[in-house]
């Protein structure tokens, strides 16, 4: 594992209809491996609910899965890949269905 990891947090983006949005999408922390600190890095916005996160084995793609009843028109829910550059600490998407 990295000294100073990222940590990523996925949060729920759409609430009860009517109601503004509290959170962006998917949130990119690193974490102080000494302190315990997490400093913000960046986040990828515009990804409803995305819910659950998961790294491959090799830390270089992130998984998200968006919790929502539609996605594109059709019903169910979307999962989208991200690509992780950890020296850079940037992360782009690379796809989503």
């Amino acid at each position: 594992m990295p000294k100073n990891p990222f940590v990523y947090i996925g949060t729920y983006t759409r609430t009860a209809p009517g109601e503004p949005h509290r959170a962006e999408g998917i949130y990119a922390y690193r974490l102080d491996s000494v302190t315990g600190a997490l400093s913000l890095v960046g986040a990828a916005r515009g990804i409803a609910n995305p819910a659950f996160l998961a790294l491959d084995p090799q830390r270089r793609f992130l998984y998200s899965v968006s919790e929502v009843e539609k996605s594109e028109g059709r019903p169910g829910g979307a999962v989208s890949a991200f690509s992780i550059d950890h020296s850079s600490a940037c992360w782009r998407r690379s796809t989503s269905s």
